[in-house]
């Protein structure tokens, strides 16, 4: 033997937290809807340690004996286990479920290892856990996230592999959903981060598509649909609010208790699991701001809500969620003071009760004890990763809606046509000078030179219109299908996709309708939107003039627009507040072909600075249509057209309208996030969808659709022939798809605004034109599948309306099965 020591075998440690839920528990599951969580101060350990064969030193094997790696979990012989190489991955020598996720976090690792050219090595493990208690009482503290998050961290330092915080998140998320494949992935996400967050989750079927085409090692820098962490600064050190956990024994099953809501709600109660759904939001981010302001009297109001919730949700599903021992620890909690609910799967686990200043936590915990409820001795971890606040939806947002300020590189390198979010690879020309966004894909990375609460709002509005469509979630356009006719095609090359509106013929049917501007950050965001329109050939609308019109100084934030679309054709943009001479002014500003007028009594009434007094509104817009140089559109902005506003508007002289539904960006939802109390929370969804409306316009004068018609389409077209009346549509359209289905239902042109100004924020210009220009291809091939050569007839094709749509669309008397045969 050389007198050379031995060299030590390498080691490394990491530590993860449990997890609670606040609250969301059941909605989270559902991508992009939020919920409420905290680590706790429960840790679990997982130390890695090279085998001493493995070393430079170690002595030779006999022939056909493998070096063997151990995994030892303290307390859990269940998931203990040796392990051996074949053909380079790491294979147990006896399966044990038990294991399941730590030969996961093995194999992602090393699967990511390999992509960086690392030598894999053998290795024992070592698993240790405060988060259930010596007697094996399992609390439901989410030991499976911690294990997941711990062995990641141990496993990635050990083979030097270094990732950002969102790529360990992403690393943890797949190696988690290859052991189990239920489950949203928010404890995950408050294992790894710690303190309290708001999370919303990534559409784990994407994620399930994306790792059978692409490399992990792309696929953790890729941008994820629907994700989104933020921090919540609460129960931190100063707060008034202190977290309580009873524990109440016989721990239940996430996977199962969510798989049958989700299995119950799908078959028989769809319509009341998206209300469910949307309350949850509503309480969910209510409540985390209350949390954050540390409002204790309005804490235990939302807390009960969301319990509310979860009480309607067991009733329509037959779930058991809260037992009667989590209903007594409820009872014993609001009975002293504090705001109480069940956590997580429910079913017998454990409850929470937040209990600020009036709160008496010692009457609590005897209470608890009396009713043989056990108080555990924890409280919220401290944050271990640095994020973006959580400030009622404006934060700041990287290409896959993750909070920034966790150090990312922000240079993902997004495959073309796997993800229309997909980040723009570091260096291209969109990344770094063509777009005010930068290669982050933040649109507020630059200084601002406007001031006044105005330009201040304008930043609101694109920021928190950011995080409604940080997901592409299900809206009425889904309740509409066609009706497939195999041999009913058109060739591609035969399509004509020119549509006529403002006595204008455009070569697209769809267009980027009004967004922004007011603001030294929204004028460059108009300026890139201008680009793209040359680039494309679509039509724009510019946003709101109101506030150039108040201040000139802030008339460059919109004339960008015209002077990077010179010859495109472009909306002016003004609200009924203005009088006829300012609407006017609009038009001149931008040099515009046509003028739309906004009208938003909704958002207005739940703006804190917004307008009170709408009795002037009818006899304003017959006065600047009367005025006006140019064609004059009127739209609503998110809260749905109806029939007899269409006919009032017809009335005031009006010829081209745009429905603007509910589905898409939600104003109401936007200007309650901007009011300190909140308590506007209950219009979030007002109005009727895109579709309705649509729907809603087929019936003749008489009201009722013409049935005696051979051809019930011919009759509509005879119909809008007769009010003159053009109808755009805009609202919750999120692909090409959407917009051949608002084409069929009887619009001349669709506006897109939230998706698009999402692929400027991602992809920069250079991928809104691609994701443009491919939107023309789909469009087109998609009208050749229905057999449509032209735009109006994709009005005489075959449509399917169900679910909730078909249920509001017949009470307004809207004949469906013939528009089930229309052919």
């Amino acid at each position: 033997m050389s007198g050379r020591r031995a060299q030590e075998p390498a080691s490394t440690v990491a530590t993860a937290p449990g997890k609670l839920y606040i609250a969301g528990e059941y909605a989270v599951v559902e991508h992009g809807h939020p919920a409420i969580l905290v680590a706790v101060n429960r840790l679990l350990t997982a130390r890695i340690t090279e085998h001493d064969n493995t070393s430079a030193a170690a002595q030779p094997r006999p022939f056909g004996v493998d070096p063997v790696g151990r995994i030892h979990s303290a307390g859990h012989p269940e998931a203990s286990v040796t392990w051996r190489r074949r053909a380079g991955r790491a294979v147990p020598d006896v399966e044990q479920p038990g294991a399941a996720f730590v030969l996961s976090v093995i194999h992602a690792v090393e699967e990511l290892a390999q992509q960086q050219g690392r030598d894999l090595k053998i290795y024992d493990v070592n698993i240790e856990s405060e988060l259930d208690d010596a007697s094996g009482r399992k609390y439901g503290l989410g030991s499976s996230a911690a294990v997941t998050v711990a062995m990641m961290k141990a496993l990635t330092a050990f083979y030097g592999l270094e990732l950002d915080p969102i790529q360990q998140y992403k690393l943890a998320f797949v190696s988690a959903s290859r052991a189990q494949k239920v489950g949203s992935g928010g404890d995950l996400a408050a294992s790894l981060f710690g303190g309290c967050i708001r999370f919303t989750a990534v559409d784990r079927q994407w994620v399930t598509n994306r790792l059978q085409d692409t490399a992990l090692s792309d696929l953790i820098d890729m941008p994820w649909p629907g994700l989104s962490i933020a921090r919540l600064r609460a129960f931190e050190p100063g707060s008034r609010l202190r977290l309580m956990v009873g524990w109440t024994g016989n721990p239940a099953s996430t996977p199962s208790l969510v798989g049958h809501v989700q299995q119950q709600s799908a078959a028989e109660h769809e319509r009341m699991y998206q209300d469910f759904l949307g309350g949850s939001d509503s309480c969910v981010d209510a409540l985390a701001s209350t949390l954050v302001h540390d409002d204790e009297q309005a804490v235990i109001s939302h807390v009960r809500e969301a319990r509310k919730l979860l009480q309607n949700l067991s009733s329509f599903t037959g779930v058991t969620i809260e037992t009667p021992a989590l209903r007594a620890l409820v009872e014993v909690a609001e009975s002293h003071g504090a705001a109480a609910k069940s956590s997580g799967a429910g079913g017998g686990d454990c409850g929470i009760a937040i209990a600020g200043p009036s709160a008496d936590r010692e009457a609590i915990k005897s209470g608890w004890q009396e009713r043989s409820i056990v108080p555990l001795d924890l409280s919220v971890h401290a944050p271990q990763v640095e994020l973006a606040e959580w400030m009622g939806g404006a934060r700041d947002f990287m290409s896959d809606g993750v909070a920034g300020g966790m150090g990312a590189r922000g240079n993902f390198r997004g495959k073309a046509g796997v993800n229309p979010s997909a980040g723009t690879a570091a260096g291209s020309p969109s990344a770094s000078e063509s777009s005010p966004i930068g290669g982050t894909g933040q649109l507020f990375g630059m200084d601002s030179r406007a001031s006044g609460a105005g330009s201040n709002r304008k930043d609101d509005h694109v920021r928190l219109a950011l995080a409604e469509h940080a997901d592409m979630r299900r809206n009425a356009f889904d309740d509409i299908s066609f009706v497939h006719h195999s041999l009913g095609s058109v060739d591609v090359t035969d399509v004509d996709m020119t549509t006529k509106v403002c006595g204008v013929t455009w070569g697209v049917p769809f267009y980027i309708n009004a967004m922004t501007g007011g603001s030294a950050k929204t004028g460059a965001i108009n300026a890139s939107f201008a680009r793209v329109a040359a680039a494309t050939g679509l039509a724009m609308a510019s946003g709101s003039q109101h506030a150039a019109i108040r201040d000139p100084k802030l008339e460059p934030t919109f004339t960008t627009i015209r002077e990077h679309d010179p010859s495109g054709f472009v909306f002016a943009n003004v609200g009924l507040s203005v009088s006829v001479e300012q609407a006017l002014q609009a038009v001149e500003m931008i040099g515009a072909d046509a003028l739309q007028i906004h009208i938003n009594a909704a958002q207005e009434l739940v703006m804190p600075e917004g307008s009170r007094d709408f009795d002037a509104w009818p006899a304003r817009i017959a006065a600047i249509v009367k005025a006006s140089p140019v064609p004059v559109m009127v739209k609503e902005v998110g809260f749905g057209m109806s029939s007899q506003t269409v006919r009032q508007l017809a009335e005031l002289g009006v010829h081209t309208v745009d429905v603007s539904g509910r589905g898409g960006t939600d104003f109401a939802r936007i200007e309650n996030a901007r009011r300190a109390g909140h308590e506007y929370g209950y219009m979030a969804g007002w109005g009727q969808s895109t579709a309705l409306c649509l729907l809603e316009l087929f019936p003749d004068e008489s009201g009722q659709p013409d049935t005696d018609s051979t051809n019930n389409a011919e009759s509509i077209e005879k119909h809008s022939e007769n009010t003159d009346m053009t109808e755009l549509a805009s609202g919750g359209v999120r692909n090409p798809l959407d917009v051949v289905k608002a084409l069929a239902l009887g619009a001349k042109a669709v506006g897109i605004s939230g998706h698009f100004l999402q692929v400027l924020n991602a992809n920069g210009e250079d991928g809104l034109i691609a994701e443009i220009n491919s939107w023309k291809s789909q469009v087109r091939s998609l009208m050749a599948l229905l057999g449509a050569k032209t735009v109006a007839d994709l009005r005489r094709t075959d449509l399917l309306v169900t679910g909730k749509t078909a249920e509001e669309a017949r009470l307004f008397g809207v004949d469906l099965s013939a528009l089930a045969k229309r052919c």
